[in-house]
């Protein structure tokens, strides 16, 4: 009768002409039947009702979040997302907050990416600094820039 997982509610209550169907998942499509019964037995069921619960914010941070300061004046951050049942519909973007340690009021930024990649570089700061980064939600990480001499270039390749 039924393909998927389901699950069956009881209602006792022959009163009842309205009932809210609780602990649902976001971001998910159900499919809602119904049927009555009564001493003797259980009716046909009514035709299928799909319903989609919609999207919600994200419930857990990115993870795997890593920080490497990659010259005195860039940190590269790298992350995964958060875990799939935590996303609660797709993930757009990414907010990273940064900031000089102790000094949140003067030196907060904020890079907003729109696209779901899993990576950025902070550019242009401030060499052999402390920084603190966040995402929406508490400070995730501390990382200091590496100390460059006047006259240092660093190079990769």
């Amino acid at each position: 009768m039924w393909g998927a997982p389901y699950s069956i509610r009881n209602l006792s209550d022959s009163t009842l002409t309205q009932y809210e169907l609780d602990k649902l998942s976001k971001h998910k499509r159900y499919e809602i039947r119904m049927s009555v019964y009564n001493a003797v037995g259980e009716g046909p069921t009514s035709s299928p009702q799909e319903v989609f619960v919609g999207e919600a914010v994200p419930t857990a941070p990115p993870q795997n979040v890593a920080i490497q300061s990659a010259t005195a004046t860039q940190l590269d951050v790298t992350w995964d997302p958060p875990p799939v049942d935590a996303q609660n519909g797709d993930i757009q973007g990414y907010k990273v907050y940064f900031w000089e340690f102790q000094r949140k009021n003067e030196t907060e930024r904020l890079r907003t990416l729109f696209m779901p990649e899993g990576g950025v570089k902070l550019k242009n700061l401030t060499g052999y600094t402390t920084y603190m980064t966040a995402w929406d939600g508490p400070v995730v990480s501390t990382t200091q820039t590496h100390q460059q001499a006047a006259n240092q270039t660093t190079r990769y390749q």
